[in-house]
């Protein structure tokens, strides 16, 4: 018993570490100022988690990733007021990554472990797109104007003639801000799931 409970210790180390490596390099981060980027599915290792060991060391492993991340943007965070930096930290870090331990949400009930740890990386990565589309409405809505009123950008133009600077624009603004690049991670770390799934990585990983 001590033994297995040594091994998940020691693989969801291994999973945090793979993590954050992923979340740091390779990465396109260019065109998202106020925090965003595409990786190489860097979520998909703590989705793993969940899916082998179940929610508790999933929501662990996330909790460890969580704090990472924190730590690793500080500099960014820098410069808030202290209401803006706690919902910045809950909602944007602890609720957005904390979800991934959602993951395994589909274990046993769909019949392949491709078809499930493609679903729920599907699910966690959705979850938090819904934490940060919620940070993005009430905490950087200001960038709304600046967003779709860029030079070239036409279409974002003629959008904030049309609805004008309120509440529409907001809730558009935070779904395309962060639409663009955590649908982008979706597709990929879904696919990338369903792939290891097929080729019976999950198998290897529980022997």
């Amino acid at each position: 018993m001590q033994q297995n409970k040594t091994k998940t210790m020691v693989v969801c180390a291994m999973m945090v570490a793979m993590a954050t490596i992923l979340s740091i390099w390779p990465k396109f981060n260019g065109m998202w100022p106020n925090g965003g980027s595409i990786t190489i599915c860097s979520m998909l290792p703590i989705i793993l988690v969940s899916y082998l060991y179940g929610f508790r060391w999933g929501f662990m492993a996330s909790g460890a990733f969580a704090l990472i991340q924190i730590m690793s943007d500080l500099r960014g965070i820098a410069g808030m007021d202290a209401m803006t930096t706690f919902l910045v930290i809950l909602i944007d870090y602890i609720i957005a990554f904390l979800v991934l331990g959602f993951g395994g949400i589909f274990r046993g009930k769909l019949g392949s472990s491709a078809k499930e740890l493609c679903r729920g990386s599907v699910f966690a990565i959705g979850l938090r797109f819904l934490s940060h589309f919620i940070s993005g409405y009430l905490l950087y809505s200001s960038y709304a104007e600046w967003f779709f009123t860029q030079e070239g950008f036409t279409l974002g133009n003629s959008i904030f003639a049309s609805l004008g600077n309120g509440t529409p624009l907001f809730v558009l603004y935070s779904f395309m801000y962060n639409g663009s690049y955590l649908i982008p991670e979706m597709i990929i770390t879904g696919i990338v799931a369903y792939m290891l799934g097929k080729q019976g990585f999950i198998e290897k990983l529980k022997a």
